[in-house]
C-alpha cells in the first residue's frame, strides 16, 4: 500500500498529470462536436491501448521488467495489489501517453475520470473474488476481469506472458496474447520466489529495481501450478 501511497498522492499529482494537464490544453476544443461520453470513451480507450502496449513492453524489455517485477513479486494476489506499482515504471511511459493526450486533448475533467475508472479497475482485476462463470465469460469479451488477470500473476510462462490488458481485453484478442484458463490454485510470484519470503518492507520494495536483476519465469522443478 505504500508503493500505492508514493504513487498516487506524490509521483502522481507532481509528476505525471502536470504534463497531461498541459498536453490536453493545446487542442481542449478539437472533438467539442463530440457528447462528452463518447469522447470520454474515445481517450479512455486509446490510453488503455497505451496501457497495454507498456505492459509488454514492461515483461519484454529487461530494464523495465526490473520495475514491474515489483507488482508480480506479490505472493498473495487481491485488491490491494492494484496499488502495488513502482513509480519510476510510470515515468518511463508518460512521453506515449502525453502524445495521446496531446492528440486527443483530454482536458483535466477527463484525466481526472479516466485516473478514477482505472484506479476502480485496477482493484477489481486484482480482487481475489469469483464471478459466476457464465457472467463473468459474458464479461471478459469486452473487460478484463480477475480470473483472466489471474493467469497472468501466474508465477511461471507461458502464463505471465499473457493477458496484458488492463482495462479492456480486446488488445490481447487481437495480438493474439489471450490465455483463458480457469485455474484453481495458481501460484503467484516470479523466478521461484513464488514459495519464498518476500519483502513487504516498502523501502525494500522500492529499491529492489536497482539492486536486482530479476528474470521473469520460474523454471525446472518448480513447475507446480494447477488447471481447471
Amino acid at each position: 500500500m505504500g508503493l500505492g501511497v508514493f504513487h498516487r498522492l506524490i509521483v502522481s499529482p507532481l509528476i505525471l498529470l502536470p504534463p497531461l494537464v498541459y498536453a490536453g490544453g493545446f487542442h481542449p476544443h478539437r472533438y467539442d462536436f463530440l457528447p462528452w461520453g463518447v469522447r470520454l470513451i474515445l481517450i479512455l480507450v486509446a490510453l488503455d491501448f497505451s496501457n497495454f502496449v507498456g505492459h509488454w513492453l514492461g515483461h519484454k524489455v529487461s530494464f523495465l521488467w526490473r520495475f514491474h517485477s515489483v507488482h508480480h513479486l506479490d505472493n498473495h494476489l487481491d485488491a490491494t495489489t492494484g496499488f502495488r506499482v513502482h513509480a519510476v515504471e510510470k515515468i518511463f511511459f508518460l512521453p506515449g501517453k502525453f502524445a495521446i493526450v496531446f492528440a486527443l486533448g483530454a482536458g483535466t475533467a477527463d484525466l481526472a475520470m479516466i485516473e478514477t475508472i482505472g484506479l476502480c479497475h485496477a482493484i477489481f482485476h486484482h480482487a481475489n473474488i469469483r464471478l459466476p462463470e457464465r457472467f463473468e465469460d459474458w464479461l471478459s469479451v469486452f473487460l478484463t476481469t480477475p480470473s483472466s488477470h489471474r493467469v497472468h500473476h501466474h508465477a511461471e510462462l507461458p502464463y505471465t506472458d499473457s493477458n496484458y490488458g488492463f482495462i479492456f481485453s480486446f488488445w490481447d484478442r487481437a495480438f493474439g496474447t489471450l490465455r483463458v484458463n480457469r485455474m484453481s490454485r495458481p501460484i503467484f510470484g516470479v523466478n521461484q520466489r513464488s514459495q519464498g519470503a518476500i519483502s513487504e518492507n516498502f523501502s525494500e520494495l522500492f529499491c529492489e529495481p536497482f539492486i536486482h536483476s530479476i528474470s521473469g519465469t520460474t523454471t525446472g522443478e518448480n513447475n507446480a501450478y494447477s488447471e481447471s
